[in-house]
């Protein structure tokens, strides 16, 4: 049976306003001020996005309110300190802003699917594996004790270029822990100082133990665990895994294995 969601439908009929309105006052404001200028006055939407989204606890730094003064500067040079600019066009342009960031604003709440998000598990902090975590401020994030204590999230020649992300709410574990019904944390440290691994009960699946990067590639049981934080340590956690797969008969998902990656399901499948 065809159903409408009346919500949706209702949001995104209000996002299309909003930028329809958008584009109206645009092309008005096009008629009484230049189009550079103009363009330079729009280019302000992002930052007025931002402005907004902090309004719901999304991080707004000290680095956008630079570009913000910065945008406000460009305009008044741009404007001339003797205001050689159209009252009712400059308005109509800020009126354009506001509309586009607020169009963009309401995608990211209320349209977005990341809003379905209510936890996030980090196996570790390696920047392949939390790139995209300041895009989830209100999920809480479960992650190693000893992992979330360093100072930023591990990189190559430990030079981060993210941030943990401030105001949201952490879950840090140090010991086994039982996450939900059928999911399980397990401390398994080496590749990182706070990995952790997860044993997963699905209702059709059966056992699936999602190892991260404790077992990056079943290869590395002959080659070694050679980038590993301790060598040592992370063939203790990864020979543990091993053993609680054989007696789950569990379905392992690797890490990082080239010849696992085109046979498992990938969004938009998944396991039941």
């Amino acid at each position: 049976m065809f159903r409408i969601d009346l919500r949706g439908l209702i949001l995104c009929s209000l996002a299309g306003l909003a930028a329809g309105s958008a584009v109206l006052t645009y092309f008005w404001a096009l008629r009484e001020v230049n189009g550079s200028l103009a363009a330079m006055i729009v280019s302000l939407t992002p930052l007025l996005a931002l402005g907004l989204l902090a309004l719901r606890g999304e991080r707004f730094t000290s680095r956008n309110l630079v570009r913000v003064a910065l945008g406000l500067a460009g305009i008044y040079l741009l404007i001339g300190p003797g205001g050689n600019i159209s009252v009712r066009g400059l308005l109509l342009l800020l009126g354009t802003a506001v509309s586009f960031a607020i169009h963009i604003v309401m995608i990211q709440w209320y349209l977005n699917p990341r809003g379905d998000i209510h936890t996030l598990v980090m196996t570790h902090s390696d920047i392949d594996h939390l790139g995209g975590i300041h895009n989830f401020p209100r999920a809480p994030i479960v992650i190693g004790l000893a992992e979330r204590a360093q100072p930023t999230p591990r990189y190559f020649g430990y030079r981060s270029p993210i941030d943990w992300p401030q105001d949201v709410e952490y879950q840090l574990v140090d010991e086994d822990t039982l996450l939900g019904p059928g999911v399980t944390l397990l401390t398994t440290p080496g590749h990182s100082p706070g990995h952790l691994s997860l044993p997963v009960q699905l209702a059709e699946t059966g056992a699936v133990l999602i190892t991260g990067d404790a077992i990056a590639r079943p290869a590395e049981f002959e080659v070694g665990f050679g980038d590993a934080w301790v060598e040592d340590v992370a063939r203790t956690s990864a020979e543990r895994l091993m053993r609680i797969a054989e007696r789950e008969q569990a379905f392992i998902i690797y890490g990082h294995d080239p010849a696992q990656r085109d046979s498992i399901r990938k969004v938009p499948e998944f396991y039941s």
